[in-house]
């Protein structure tokens, strides 16, 4: 078993319930809730009219018929307050429950049983309830009460982190997305359901989808030098794209970003002005 570590989540974690709680979420957020299953969570978001993102998350059904969301903490209030803001006559109480949320980098964790990608357990940590969710093949979420007494995993160093979160194209709320986005193809699109009818930003949603384009993608960059977040791409001389998130990939031994840029003007294998440097684009994930 090889254990790399634990990070402080970014990820709070809001609770929705009442008798109403399962209507009222499956009219506003991109996801099916009907997709639910015992010991799985499924991802989603919600957009405001025009199709622009107010937040994502992690759903999960609780044991009492309520919901909680795992949120970035960057759009956790906001999305409280929407909610609550589109309760009328429903009997739906939105609340934040306290926590403590790691992301885990590991082959298997010191947890049994270990979940399959996109199902959680539950079970005991130091006599006290714990959660942990399988994001990806060796990420994991877990939430705890508090720390443990003793703790295997080690802490990771947030540069460490922030490298495996771009060569993974994982998006972070407030670089990659925030509420001025539609956020096709920028990292989420498996929270957007194509096929549960309708739902708030719907319309925006499918006409880019199946009429027109998404505006934006999301693409990885790979450099000698280091890049800098903010940073404008061009290509023959024309505006492509924002370098929105930069580190340093010790396994590559070179500098690495993600960017968002215009959809298909910067294609994976090509080149780009990164201000005075010239940088490569590559697909997401990074190839191994």
């Amino acid at each position: 078993m090889s254990l790399e570590g634990y990070f402080p989540s970014d990820r709070e974690l809001l609770s929705v319930r009442g008798k109403d709680a399962a209507d009222y979420l499956q009219r506003v957020l991109t996801c099916n809730l009907k997709t639910l299953q015992p010991g799985k969570f499924i991802p989603g978001a919600l957009l405001t009219g025009q199709g622009k993102l107010v937040a994502f998350f992690d759903l999960y059904q609780q044991a009492d018929g309520g919901y909680t969301l795992a949120v970035p903490s960057g759009c956790a209030e906001t999305l409280a307050a929407r909610l609550e803001r589109y309760v009328f006559s429903e009997d739906v109480v939105v609340e934040p429950r306290e926590a403590i949320v790691l992301e885990l980098l590991a082959s298997g964790p010191p947890f049994e049983p270990i979940p399959e990608p996109g199902r959680y357990c539950d079970f005991a940590l130091d006599g006290l309830p714990a959660r942990l969710s399988a994001l990806a093949p060796g990420y994991y979420r877990l939430e705890l009460v508090r720390m443990p007494s003793e703790f295997a995993p080690a802490p990771l160093e947030a540069e460490r982190f922030e490298a495996w979160r771009i060569e993974q194209g994982l998006p972070a709320w407030d670089k990659e997305l925030n509420d001025n986005l539609i956020p096709l193809n920028l990292g989420i699109d498996g929270a957007i359901s194509h096929d549960k009818g309708c739902y708030t930003g719907q319309e925006v949603i499918s006409r880019a989808t199946f009429v027109g384009h998404p505006a934006q993608e999301l693409v990885g960059l790979l450099a000698e030098e280091p890049l800098k977040a903010g940073t404008e791409l061009t290509l023959n001389g024309d505006y492509v794209g924002l370098v929105t998130s930069t580190s340093y990939s010790e396994t590559r031994q070179a500098s690495i970003g993600l960017a968002r840029t215009r959809w298909r003007k910067a294609k994976p294998g090509e080149r780009v002005q990164a201000g005075e440097r010239e940088v490569g684009v590559v697909g997401l994930p990074f190839a191994p």
